[in-house]
């Protein structure tokens, strides 16, 4: 998800493990509604710019709920074709990496797709301006570009970790694509890459070689933030390649990541949500980079008092029936 996406929460576990993640007191996040998603097993989130949350259905298509509640799913190319990602675009369409397709829904409804090159393995998708880029693991170390009219353009990159799985992609604050980069085995270290629109590709190696670099988000603060799920912590890269990680000292594997409209970075990890502290300082007067806060906003809770739900999320929220949490008047910052 984008930089500008609202703090849009979506948990579903168990908090009581976090609780003693907590480092530093910090004022209680925004008040939060709770919204039923039946028939669901949500994973990446988008907001709109009507303020209709759009939902990645880990089985089967997308789900828009709109700002009444009403709920409508949408089939994506085949009856059982789902979007491993989604972003909301600058046409007023949301446009989404369908595994073999990406596509597009406009706010008629109507669905349009293209098929990726490959082996079709279309995994993140960020947009920039009026264009959209995903990765393509089907043909690795390749970023392709997507125009508003559906025509695909191909960049390969060449170098170390090019061929790398890349889970996670961001248009960053310097019109940059920046996307994780995850090695297996023998493989060099883990790293993030860069690619320039015209092709120019960087990358930069993590302090622990195999980190697993999922997601990233492009931050308040100019810089990328992204998740390390076997490295147990959150990264910080500049867009000159200086990268700095706090380490999520209970041992909580994060995955999924979005920049909230309150200067944080949340996240989630095992069982939890977490926060940064807003990039300016932490809650101890310390820069973000060198010291963070997890932290655990409440889950609404059942007639007997226990949380809705108790799975822990693997992506954004992996449950059926989900409940999602939002903010009052949640729409998403130009």
């Amino acid at each position: 998800m984008r930089r500008g996406l609202v703090s849009l929460i979506v948990a579903l576990a168990l908090l009581g493990g976090c609780a003693h993640a907590t480092q530093a007191k910090e004022p209680a996040p925004p008040q939060q509604s709770a919204v039923r998603l039946p028939s669901t097993w949500p994973q990446r989130v988008a907001m709109a710019d009507d303020g209709s949350v759009w939902i990645t259905d880990e089985y089967r298509g997308v789900v828009r709920l709109d700002p009444e509640g009403r709920v409508r799913e949408y089939t994506i190319g085949e009856e059982d074709g789902v979007a491993a990602d989604i972003v909301d675009g600058a046409d007023g369409a949301v446009w989404f990496a369908g595994i073999e397709t990406v596509g597009r829904i406009d706010r008629t409804g109507k669905v349009e797709t293209w098929r990726v090159g490959g082996f079709g393995l279309a995994r993140a998708i960020t947009a920039m301006d009026e264009t959209f880029w995903f990765t393509n693991e089907g043909a690795p170390g390749r970023i392709e570009r997507l125009s508003a009219a559906g025509v695909t353009t191909g960049f390969s990159v060449t170098g170390a970790r090019a061929s790398f799985a890349m889970t996670g992609i961001a248009a960053g604050p310097d019109g940059a694509l920046w996307f994780t980069q995850r090695g297996y085995g023998r493989d060099a270290p883990d790293g993030i890459g860069r690619m320039t629109t015209d092709g120019g590709y960087s990358s930069w190696r993590l302090p622990r070689r195999r980190a697993a670099p999922i997601r990233l988000t492009a931050g308040s603060d100019g810089a990328l933030w992204f998740t390390q799920q076997d490295a147990h912590a959150i990264g910080r890269i500049t867009t000159t390649g200086a990268i700095s990680e706090f380490r999520l000292r209970t041992g909580l594997s994060p995955y999924d990541i979005t920049a909230g409209t309150d200067g944080a970075v949340w996240f989630t990890a095992d069982g939890c949500i977490g926060r940064t502290p807003r990039p300016a300082t932490s809650p101890r007067g310390r820069s973000a980079t060198s010291d963070g806060w997890l932290g655990s906003p409440p889950l609404p809770t059942a007639a007997s008092g226990s949380p809705t739900t108790s799975r822990a999320p693997s992506g954004t929220s992996p449950r059926q029936g989900a409940t999602l949490l939002v903010p009052p008047r949640a729409t998403r910052p130009r």
